[in-house]
């Protein structure tokens, strides 16, 4: 590789510029996805290869050519699930099974519902994803054989939004009566009341249960007459019941969380949405000790 520079008097000089890597490693890898022509010029390029038995052999070009960015790519010629011919670039992203998406400091877009179901129907699964800066191609990557296959699944016609809509709360007071009022499936406005309990589950099992996880595995809470308190007894059937209301309507809802105000809600497409007001709350087993 030829670099030009200017000496001290402000001469032109050339220098020549040595690039060694092993040939079919890792470095080879990390080597292509270089565009030695474009870093230094056609002309200022040779490549050889060298096994250090015999004298270094002239090739054409180098072993392997980094893939194309996204400008080089014909948008048209790209389908949901097709292999996608470029790069893996762009910011990074996390989408899970209630469609929703977050970025790397956590925050949740809104109106993601659309985005969210095309990257699941191609992926099979949540997980990351990523968006290239400039066309917005949506991109996933998937297990092939023993390596990974990057996958066009859309392209955004918008950027993500993350400014949630927030409505400050000066007491939980107020909460608690905005849901004398609500309705299962309401969005819920108060995205900054302190959770009580976010790691909740619903599972279908026996005609529906709460769960959380704790050390050594996980609890159930007590329904109906099971309850020692009988008012917990019967939030937890009243969230159940809300529950499968939801999933009626075709909602997805397995994730719960429960603030001060003693509302349980859960997160779709980005947006909190109201579930049920409890009155006591929940009971669980204690938890197993070591």
């Amino acid at each position: 590789m030829l670099r030009r520079h200017r000496g001290p008097s402000g001469e032109e000089k050339t220098s020549c510029i040595h690039v060694l890597y092993a040939a079919d490693s890792v470095e080879e890898s990390i080597y292509s996805k270089v565009d030695w022509y474009e870093a230094t010029g056609v002309d200022s390029n040779k490549f050889y290869l060298w096994d250090l038995e015999t004298e270094p052999r002239s090739q054409d070009g180098p072993p392997r050519k980094p893939l194309p960015k996204e400008e080089q790519i014909a948008a048209d010629s790209l389908e949901p699930g097709c292999k996608y011919p470029g790069q893996y670039e762009g910011a990074e992203f996390s989408c899970d099974s209630q469609r929703n998406i977050t970025n790397e400091g956590g925050q949740y877009a809104v109106d993601t519902a659309e985005i969210a179901e095309a990257v699941l129907r191609i992926k099979a699964s949540g997980g990351k994803f990523r968006v290239t800066p400039k066309r917005h191609f949506v991109l996933v990557r998937v297990p092939s054989d023993e390596e990974w296959e990057t996958l066009f699944v859309t392209r955004l016609t918008k950027p993500l939004r993350f400014n949630l809509p927030t409505r400050r709360v000066e007491s939980s007071e107020e909460a608690v009566n905005w849901g004398s009022t609500a309705r299962t499936g309401d969005v819920y406005p108060f995205v900054d009341l302190p959770v009580i309990d976010g790691e909740l589950h619903f599972k279908q099992r026996s005609g529906g249960i709460v769960s959380k996880k704790v050390r050594g595995g996980e609890v159930f809470a007590r329904s109906g007459d099971k309850a020692g308190d009988a008012g917990k007894g019967a939030d937890a059937l009243r969230l159940i019941t809300a529950i499968k209301e939801l999933q009626r309507t075709g909602k997805k809802v397995s994730r719960i969380a429960i603030n001060e105000a003693q509302h349980a809600i859960y997160r779709d497409a980005g947006l909190l949405h109201f579930i049920c007001a409890l009155d006591v709350g929940l009971e669980f087993p204690q938890a197993p000790t070591e």
